[in-house]
């Protein structure tokens, strides 16, 4: 799923320092640069597969957090790894894998930091959903539900969504910085033309912002 002009676009950015090409205009950089970095479908199986392996350990996680004993959290959790269709998705080159675990993860930390909040899960989460930002766009979305989260249920409203904030701007900040300078915006994406082709009434062959 999008592996190959992924890929062309992170060996294109590991060669030259530009991240262009048809993938650089819908996906920030980090799942093309791991792939770019050898085999792109070895590495893109291996990132799924570790992707499946964090969000059934999330899962756990989560179960546990909500006051299930282990036997009855694991036995949540190998339900979930019983679904076939989702070691289907798992074996495959998933380019929702990345951000999909990181986004759960990032979740389950920000549970965790409401139940017993700690620098240390609040810096995880931030880290969390910025590496989840760094692989799919619509991990802004998640990003911004967990800051709205922190700003209407901590007490220290002030310092938790500053932490949140700062780290999660901080790690994106490299990747802003070139968007802004190749494509003049930090968030510059076509995301908007698979939208609207597929708004259209006429179709996207006859959408004219595709030219």
């Amino acid at each position: 799923m999008g592996c190959r002009p992924q890929f062309a676009s992170g060996t294109h950015f590991w060669a030259t320092g530009a991240y262009t090409g048809w993938a650089s205009h819908f996906w920030p950089p980090l799942q093309p640069l791991i792939l770019a970095a050898g085999d792109p479908f070895l590495i893109g199986r291996s990132v799924s597969f570790a992707a499946f392996l964090l969000i059934l350990a999330s899962v756990f996680t989560f179960a546990r957090m909500r006051g299930l004993t282990f036997g009855t959290a694991a036995l949540t959790t190998a339900t979930l790894g019983s679904f076939a269709p989702y070691w289907v998705m798992a074996l495959q080159v998933e380019n929702h894998a990345l951000e999909t675990s990181f986004v759960l993860a990032g979740f389950v930390l920000l549970a965790g930091f409401k139940i017993r909040p700690s620098l240390g899960l609040l810096l995880l989460c931030a880290v969390a959903f910025a590496i989840a930002s760094l692989a799919r766009y619509t991990a802004y979305a998640a990003a911004l539900a967990a800051a709205i989260t922190l700003l209407v249920t901590q007490k220290d409203v002030l310092r938790s969504t500053a932490v949140f904030s700062t780290v999660f701007a901080a790690l994106n900040m490299p990747w802003w910085v070139l968007n802004f300078v190749q494509n003049g915006s930090p968030l510059h994406t076509w995301q908007y033309m698979n939208i609207g082709a597929r708004l259209n009434p006429g179709g996207p062959n006859d959408w004219w912002w595709h030219a």
